[in-house]
């Protein structure tokens, strides 16, 4: 996991339910 990390998590999330 980098520094990305939560940004990852955040895209994922707006993937998830745009």
């Amino acid at each position: 996991m980098s520094v990305e990390s939560p940004l990852t998590a955040k895209i994922q999330m707006a993937a998830v339910h745009p």
